[in-house]
């Protein structure tokens, strides 16, 4: 953040009617700062201070110092952008590269509704502004956040802006995202059985996004520990495939989603034959694009990803996803997403009386609660034929 000129050394007041200097014990430390840019007139910082007036004195001078290191940001008067870009370059220390950028692009979202508004009339607290949501929490660039106030202050703008229709004001109504029919978080929605066969038998495992899909039906990993593997995570010889990485927004591998996920999964012979078709793609695949460039690279290795392109850059996880979305109708799966395929494995090894711990270590799970849910559904669904079929 850029340094600021404070003017003087700052001074002290007394908060403390009646109370002597020596008695007093409450403070206003105040210091008066030049304007950063041509028209500014300057502002004031103040800061509430607890103790004796040496100690506020001291409390002063490295209130001020601070001030003129960058590290006390101001706020009132402040546009919007301004306060947005402060707060990512001090966020960009605390959090990982993909967080930041996600970050972002909500603030550029913002930025095209809130460019001209002051923090004041937008953060936590202001008049008609609630901001900070039900858990009271200060993370002031959420993308609900972001949405809410984009719309409240597009709302709430002045009626005299041209090209607005009747009265030359226009409404921005909050997004509000509708999911799919019967859909609810974290439970179980897989498509029938006979469905799933029938999607598992028209995919091509020596293709990535199918491949994926396939290992999803077959094994019950997660969208991003698929992306995430590499040919040294396939044991042939034990028939395991060790999941010990996940994969950001990036592309890039990191750790698992929870400690538990780190696991062992034995290859049933249908996904052995899969993984070796798609091993056996990937090195047809390099050998073409060494062909074509005449380079040595790229060369199959231990460190090559299962869902790689033809240069052997991992891909994003969320391609997989945007490749399913826009073909899943073909398969006959509308509405469902990439996550329910997981779901069908393990609903699937529920009605086969899996035992609990074994599901539980099979999928991940850090909470056995979680795996419960699962067996609590199948349970439940199972109960509704027996009544259907009993229904006189």
């Amino acid at each position: 953040m850029a340094k600021v000129k404070v003017r003087g050394k700052g001074s002290v007041y007394k908060m403390e009617r009646g109370k002597s200097r020596g008695k007093c014990r409450k403070w206003q430390l105040r210091a008066e700062i030049d304007g950063e840019f041509e028209g500014d007139e300057g502002y004031v910082k103040t800061r509430v201070f607890h103790g004796t007036y040496s100690e506020a004195q001291d409390a002063k001078d490295e209130f001020v110092a601070a001030i003129e290191r960058g590290e006390v940001r101001r706020e009132r008067g402040m546009l919007f952008p301004a306060y947005a870009e402060a707060w990512l370059a001090e966020r960009a220390a605390k959090v990982a590269y993909d967080t930041l950028q996600k970050n972002r692009c909500h603030i550029v979202c913002a930025n095209m509704h809130l460019s001209k508004a002051r923090i004041e009339e937008i953060r936590p607290g202001a008049p008609g502004c609630d901001v900070q949501g039900p858990q009271k929490r200060r993370e002031p660039f959420r993308q609900a956040l972001v949405r809410n106030l984009r719309a409240r202050h597009i709302r709430d703008a002045p009626q005299d802006v041209p090209g607005c229709g009747e009265g030359g004001r226009r409404r921005l109504q909050p997004v509000r995202v509708r999911r799919a029919a019967g859909h609810r978080h974290g439970a179980a929605h897989p498509p029938p059985v006979e469905g799933i066969r029938a999607l598992v038998d028209s995919l091509d495992p020596r293709k990535p996004m199918e491949f994926a899909l396939r290992a999803a039906v077959g094994s019950g990993m997660r969208r991003g520990e698929i992306v995430g593997l590499d040919v040294r995570d396939i044991d042939f010889e034990a028939g395991e495939i060790h999941v010990v990485h996940g994969t950001d927004s990036l592309g890039r591998q990191k750790d698992t989603k929870t400690a538990a996920s780190k696991r062992a999964l034995p290859m049933p012979a249908s996904l052995k034959a899969d993984l070796r078709e798609r091993i056996a793609a990937i090195e047809e695949m390099f050998a073409e694009t060494r062909k074509e460039t005449g380079s040595p690279w790229p060369v199959l290795g231990d460190d090559t990803p299962l869902m790689c392109n033809e240069l052997g850059e991992r891909m994003r996880p969320h391609s997989v996803t945007r490749w399913w979305e826009c073909h899943r109708d073909g398969y006959g799966c509308q509405g469902m997403t990439l996550h329910d395929m997981r779901h069908s494995y393990l609903t699937a090894m529920a009605r086969k009386k899996t035992d609990p711990k074994v599901l539980q270590v099979l999928a991940g799970h850090a909470k056995y609660s979680t795996t419960m849910d699962i067996y609590t559904h199948v349970d439940m669904a199972q109960k509704h034929e027996a009544v259907e079929a009993m229904d006189w």
